[in-house]
């Protein structure tokens, strides 16, 4: 039973995503929170795939000019990967929400929490294809604008 409820949770998420892409906001918002209901009832909070959720819904959040919501989303994320066992997957997700606050600090010109953000994300860089990369580019605009 608890991988049936697994199995519906996946599928909110991928329709979340596509409701996302076609800028569906209020539909990907009720996707995305049918599966983070039903993760934290069967995996807990303190769970690399519950953790996920609350990144995607700090996404949509920002996409949306919700900054507040944003970051208090990414932040449940890295306190739940953080309390999770250190799998690969839970380091590619705490490697995501770190990549992720710390460009929300540096568009809200949040420059000192950005960098300490920067600094997390790039000890987990090896896990998250790519994030170096954007965590190099955040950290070189601070250069630019001091």
């Amino acid at each position: 039973q608890e991988n049936e409820r697994l199995n519906v949770a996946r599928s909110e998420l991928v329709k979340g995503g596509i409701y996302q892409q076609r800028s569906e906001c209020e539909a990907a918002h009720d996707a995305y929170c049918r599966a983070l209901e039903i993760r934290e009832r069967v995996l807990g909070v303190a769970h690399p795939d519950t953790a996920d959720v609350y990144c995607r819904l700090a996404d949509l959040y920002k996409r949306n000019g919700e900054n507040l919501q944003a970051e208090a989303y990414y932040r449940k994320a890295v306190a739940a990967v953080e309390r999770a066992a250190a799998t690969d997957f839970a380091k590619v997700v705490l490697c995501r929400c770190h990549t992720r606050l710390a460009r929300l600090y540096t568009d809200l010109c949040r420059t000192a929490e950005a960098q300490e953000q920067i600094e997390m994300g790039l000890r987990l860089a090896e896990y998250e294809p790519g994030s170096s990369e954007t965590l190099i580019k955040l950290m070189s605009s601070f250069s630019k604008t001091d």
